[in-house]
């Protein structure tokens, strides 16, 4: 059983962003957030920082497991890294 769901890295790079892409160091920001109650009416998102390496990521979830609130929900903790200076979305969205 998982704790925490992470992008998972391929050679260093991250295939299903980069469309084969090289990505160089600087070009990915890690954006760690806590979900509570996923899917759910009651769906409670917290951005807890923004990181330039997953390792740095992992570690202030290591940091914030135990404390309260989180150590409630140690699954909610999810890693998702992101292009600098991308604009994402760009076909809108459906409510």
């Amino acid at each position: 059983m998982r704790e925490v769901n992470i992008i998972k890295l391929k050679n260093g790079e991250i295939d299903h962003l980069n469309n084969g892409m090289k990505i160089k160091t600087g070009e990915l920001v890690y954006i760690l957030q806590h979900i509570r109650g996923e899917d759910t009416p009651s769906e409670h998102v917290k951005i807890i920082g923004l990181y330039s390496t997953q390792v740095n990521a992992e570690k202030a979830i290591n940091l914030l497991r135990s404390k309260p609130g989180f150590c409630k929900s140690k699954k909610g903790f999810v890693i998702s890294a992101y292009f600098l200076d991308k604009t994402f979305w760009v076909d809108g969205f459906v409510w």
